[in-house]
């Protein structure tokens, strides 16, 4: 007998079995979580992006006035001239923040087959 393409299709999803649809759920579960995590960089990202836009001239307008004028140095020292680097600071900071949640997301991912059977075969020739 000859089935149509659909059929096949359906008659595959019948007979598949619960450890398939229980690695199908699995794999579901952790592209969700994969997504969410993306979304949650891209509004990390975003934020910083937005905040040092906007916390950046107020920096320059605050040292600007209270120092009377362009920096001739960068310097904590509160002499004349000099401008507070605080914004450096928070840059260097939130940067730092913003590059472990891409670092989790990038090295936080579920492990291969592949890995698995690398590493026995690692744990194996060791102890011979």
């Amino acid at each position: 007998m000859i089935f149509s393409r659909a059929e096949r299709r359906e008659k595959e999803v019948v007979t598949m079995s619960t450890q398939d649809l229980n690695a199908d759920e699995q794999l579901r579960k952790w592209a969700r979580k994969r997504v969410k995590l993306y979304r949650r960089l891209e509004i990390r990202v975003a934020t910083f992006a937005l905040g040092m836009l906007i916390l950046t001239p107020v920096w320059a307008v605050g040292e600007y006035l209270s120092s009377g004028g362009w920096p001739q140095r960068l310097s904590a020292n509160d002499n004349p001239g000099d401008w507070s680097p605080w914004i450096i600071w928070v840059a260097l900071i939130w940067g730092f923040y913003v590059l472990l949640s891409a670092m989790v997301i990038h090295f936080r991912r579920p492990v291969s087959e592949r890995e698995v059977e690398h590493e026995i075969a690692r744990l194996t020739a060791r102890r011979s």
